[in-house]
């Protein structure tokens, strides 16, 4: 990720908008962000923080959100200035572009008071040469932004904005602080999560198998209990039924176990049996007994019945035979009445048949035409109706050819108008042909006169790109002369420099030459041989002199500034000759003319394009003019051959239509006879063959109801005759109404024969009866009758009998589903106490994960799951930071991760330092202040690798570092600044925080931020990046 620009307005102490060019600054790599206390440094960091994320960094995000607006700005509708920030970054090859406003109360602009207005944001990013909006809702924003960072806002705090102050105080917290600060870097609710369910599974486990336990115990006392209460239950039965033959041993109730209740239902239970059986079998003997005295009774009275009733039939027979007869009678009478019923409606109906045939032979001989055509066939009116009809259809037919010579005659009318219409065209196009064709060669010979100048313009066109290109030339000479110039002077000056520190260290090294000498001469002593040459006489031994005193890091120091200047001295020499190819390459393509001359070239050769384009215009018009005759002459040659075409085709139709309706002419002319028109003769023949077809259907219906009425006075004498209500000598008819019963006699009559025959019916039914026939049988046997008082003395015995056996088999069912239930209820539990040996064997590998996941039990470290992570991941902090810190102290100091218990706290988030000057491990809070500052920095550095790593490997090419650099002294202060230049690779930005003098003069580029009464201001200022 890195920033390009960063915009805002009436933001911390900013009472303006100020606006932060990254770009400028990242041609440098390091910059400073300097500036006095409460100035408002920290405020352009929160301002990168609150556009990208929303919110302020760390604790700053719990002030109100109206904060963050300006208490400078001010608050008059005139001059309000809008609270935003701007900032436009890179992730990759995307640009974006955020915009984010927070929600602030500004004043009315009409009357007075303020209106709350809300937080809006707006998300942009560039493409393909514009910026396209993606969002400019709050919560998506937000979303979208943080995948495209791949950091949440403290993760960003800590990575991008390093705050090594809060570092320096991570270092001196305890373990639990540390452990809080850390989860806000590293997402550990996996891992929470994992000690949750580990404890939850546990928990829930011991309390089932708690629950389970407790279950089983309440089973036994039920089982002891549902089984006393059973043997009491069968004890009290046999009391009350007085059966005692049941012998049974009482048992101390603490000698009483599960499998002592077993037995004693087992031995209840077939006591139980053995009296239901017993009890069953007399009860079944006494019903035997009891249902054949019930059916000797039952047979005795069916046979009285049966003798009752038989009497009763002989004395209605008199009566019924008499009813027979009246009934027989009235049938007879009531079918003749039918029979004059048919005969008088067909009588009826022959006269109204008659009439109707009457009235259509009136209509028939009133139309003449109807007459002439009955008359014609000598009356047959069916062969009639079928010849019109066949007739009718032909006409019907021949009536469409009528519409058909309208049509005709219209189509014949609309083709001849249109040829004259074609032939009007044709005479027209044929002389526009003409004209079109006598106009070419004029036109054609413009056309060349005009292509003579196109040629001038191409070779001025072709002047006029080669002046420009020399002008071009020519002024980017001009410009990089002056570079090189500059660039020449740059190489001299780090060259000079390059000779002086390459003199420098030739003098160190010379004078520490000198040094050793002398200090070699301090150990000579007479008499005693040199350690160099051997001799025991020193004439003039080397003088160590005061001030000449040269240390290691000073030759050190010394060599790699020779080197740095020489490094950069070809550095500087390589641009310097890129820059003069350059020149030489520029200087031919000027053609050694100067940037007047050559402005003077473009001006002449832009006025000969000028003056030859007119003809080039010429010769454009003259094409033009020429392309559009020939499309002229083209279109109307094609058109006046289709009109052509279509005056043939309309031609040939006319001649067809002239002959169709002549035909048809003639045709209709002899179908329609001395009518009108076919269709009128067709309504006509119509009419007439309808009046005949009347006439013939009337005259059918006329005979059929005739010889109806003949049958029906048949029928009528015939069945009078049979019915014996006429005598034949005179002739005459009885009245045989007389005969005919009213409808309630006779369904009395009727009612009382019916009841009789099926009375008879029944009673011979019981006279073959099997209840009649037995008695029938025991009285010729002799066998006695049963009395009532024999039957009921019968039934008592059977009752008695039956609730005893009902007694005694409800006991045994009782007794064998308690043993039953109770066999089981032992059974089960003794299953289930077997079953929870496993779960208990869990239980206790869920307690000791449960315990060590919380940091009980065997965790040595007392460190909980997500603490565990949390130190390795520290572990991993530790071990990049101390790249870092080997660094900036030449090797010295190397921190390490340490998981020794303090006391009764937390393990495992502890470090410390080795120095390897003394081999000794420190604690962190003996660190001086610039110690304290260098492994807090490499801290705060490794924490962003390792971040960074597990954001996916982010690109940040963006840094800030904060404050501190005040505690170092000058060597810890180079060392810090080459590791934070490390930083630097692959075109990476680095921003210090700092308000260090020695600082401001080592960086160059600086964002400056200003204090004044009005509120803060910023400026950049570039300066040499070398």
């Amino acid at each position: 990720m890195r920033l390009h620009s960063l915009e805002l307005s009436a933001f911390g102490p900013f009472a303006g908008k100020e606006r932060i060019d990254f770009d400028a600054l990242a041609e440098a790599g390091l910059f400073l962000l300097n500036g006095e206390t409460g100035a408002g440094k920290t405020s352009i960091l929160d301002a990168v923080c609150f556009a990208l994320y929303g919110s302020l960094p760390g604790a700053r995000d719990s002030m109100s959100k109206e904060r963050v607006r300006s208490d400078h700005a001010s608050d008059d509708p005139a001059t309000y200035q809008p609270t935003y920030v701007e900032c436009e970054f890179s992730v990759g090859s995307r640009r974006f572009r955020v915009n984010r406003s927070p929600a602030v109360k500004r004043p009315k602009r009409r009357g007075e008071g303020y209106t709350t207005e809300q937080a809006k944001t707006l998300l942009e990013e560039f493409r393909d040469g514009s910026w396209v909006a993606l969002t400019n809702r709050n919560d998506e924003a937000g979303q979208q932004l943080t995948a495209v960072l791949g950091l949440q806002r403290d993760q960003f705090t800590k990575l991008v904005m390093l705050p090594q102050g809060e570092f320096a105080a991570f270092l001196r917290s305890n373990a639990n602080e540390k452990d809080a600060i850390l989860r806000q870097l590293f997402d550990t609710r996996t891992f929470a999560r994992v000690e949750e369910v580990l404890w939850q599974r546990f928990a829930e486990a011991r309390d089932a198998i708690g629950a389970d336990e407790i279950r089983l115990g309440t089973d036994e006392k039920r089982l002891f209990e549902a089984a006393e209460n059973a043997l009491t239950a069968w004890r009290q039965t046999r009391i009350a039924a007085v059966f005692t033959d049941d012998p049974e041993t009482d048992v101390a109730l603490e000698d009483l176990t599960l499998e002592l209740r077993a037995q004693q239902l087992e031995a209840a239970e077939a006591v139980a049996k053995a009296w239901s059986a017993a009890s069953n079998t007399a009860y079944h003997d006494a019903e035997k007994v009891f249902e054949q005295r019930k059916e000797k009774l039952a047979d005795a009275e069916a046979f009285e019945a049966w003798q009752r009733r038989r009497t009763q039939l002989t004395e209605r027979e008199p009566n019924v035979v008499k009813l027979r007869a009246l009934l027989e009678r009235d049938e007879r009478a009531r079918a003749l009445r039918a029979a004059q019923e048919q005969r008088d409606q067909a009588c009826l109906l022959s006269i109204a048949k008659t009439k109707t045939f009457n009235e259509a032979l009136s209509k028939r001989q009133d139309s003449p035409l109807a007459n002439a055509i009955y008359e014609k066939h000598e009356g047959y009116l069916d062969e009639i109706v079928d010849t019109l009809a066949e007739r009718i259809a032909v006409l019907t037919e021949r009536a469409k050819q009528e519409e058909l010579l309208v049509a005709k005659t219209a189509q014949r009318k609309s083709t001849g108008t249109a040829l004259e219409t074609v032939r009007t065209k044709i005479a027209e196009l044929t002389a526009s042909y003409e004209a079109s064709v006598a106009a070419l060669p004029g036109l054609e010979e413009q056309l060349t006169v005009a292509h003579a100048g196109v040629l001038s313009v191409e070779a001025a066109q072709l002047n006029l790109t080669q002046a420009g290109e020399i002008l071009e030339a020519a002024t980017k000479l001009q410009a990089v002369r002056a570079e090189v110039a500059e660039l020449a002077l740059h190489w001299q000056t780090r060259s000079d420099a390059t000779r002086a520190a390459q003199e420098r260290e030739r003098h160190l090294t010379e004078t520490a030459h000198r040094q050793v000498a002398a200090r070699l001469a301090l150990t000579l002593e007479d008499d005693q041989p040199c350690p160099v040459c051997g001799s025991a006489e020193h004439p003039s031994p080397a003088v160590l002199v005061e001030g000449q005193i040269v240390t290691d890091d000073e030759r050190e120091e010394a060599a790699a500034q020779s080197e740095s200047s020489r490094l950069a001295e070809i550095a500087a020499e390589k641009v310097l000759r890129a820059a003069q190819d350059r020149e030489t390459q520029l200087a031919a393509h000027a053609r050694d003319l100067t940037l007047e001359d050559a402005a003077t070239a473009v001006s002449d050769a832009k006025a000969a394009v000028k003056a030859a384009e007119g003809t080039v215009t010429a010769a454009e018009a003259a094409a033009q003019h020429l392309k559009r005759a020939h499309e002229t002459v083209s279109a109307t040659e094609v058109e006046l051959a289709s009109s052509r075409v279509r005056e043939e085709s309309l031609d040939r139709d006319v001649e067809t239509l002239d002959h169709e309706v002549a035909v048809l002419t003639e045709d209709i002319a002899k179908d329609r006879g001395e009518y009108g028109s076919v269709s009128e003769r067709v309504a006509a023949e119509k009419a007439a063959r309808a009046l005949l077809l009347a006439e013939m259907e009337t005259e059918d219906d006329s005979d059929r109801a005739f010889n109806a009425m003949v049958e029906a006075t048949k029928l009528w004498g015939d069945r009078l005759f049979a019915a014996g209500f006429i005598d034949l000598n005179r002739g005459s008819e009885p009245k045989y109404v007389e005969a005919l019963l009213e409808d309630p006699v006779r369904e009395a009559h009727q009612a009382e024969v019916t009841s009789y025959a099926d009375e008879q019916s029944r009673v011979a039914e019981l006279e073959v009866s099997a209840p009649v026939t037995r008695h029938r049988t025991r009285v010729q046997e002799g066998e006695p009758a049963v009395t009532p008082a024999e039957l009921e003395s019968a039934g008592n015995l059977v009752e008695s009998t039956l609730r005893t056996a009902n007694i005694a088999s409800k006991a045994r069912i009782l007794l064998t589903s308690q043993r039953e239930g109770f066999d089981s209820g032992v059974a089960r539990n003794a299953k289930d106490r077997e079953a929870l040996e496993p779960r208990r064997a869990v239980l206790r590998e869920l307690e000791g994960l449960a315990k060590v996941a919380r940091g009980e039990g065997d965790n040595r470290l007392r460190m909980r799951l997500s603490s565990f992570v949390l130190a390795a991941k520290l572990e991993a902090v530790a071990s990049a930071a101390t790249v870092r810190l080997h660094e900036m102290t030449d090797g010295r100091y190397q921190l390490i991760h340490v998981d020794d218990r303090q006391g009764r706290g937390k393990g495992g988030l502890d470090l410390a330092v080795i120095d390897a000057w003394t081999g000794q491990q420190r604690d962190t809070n003996s660190l001086s202040g610039g110690e304290t500052f260098m492994v807090s920095l490499s801290l705060a550095l490794g924490l962003a690798e390792v971040i960074q790593a597990e954001a996916g490997g982010i690109s940040l090419e963006t840094l800030f570092v904060d404050e501190g650099f005040g505690t170092l002294d000058q060597g810890s202060l180079e060392q810090v600044m080459n590791a934070i230049d490390d930083l630097r690779e692959g075109g990476r930005v680095v921003g210090l925080v700092s308000h260090v003098e020695e600082l401001k003069q080592r960086i160059p580029a600086q964002i400056q931020v200003h204090k004044t009464q009005r509120g803060s201001t910023t400026s950049v200022i570039l300066g040499d990046a070398a």
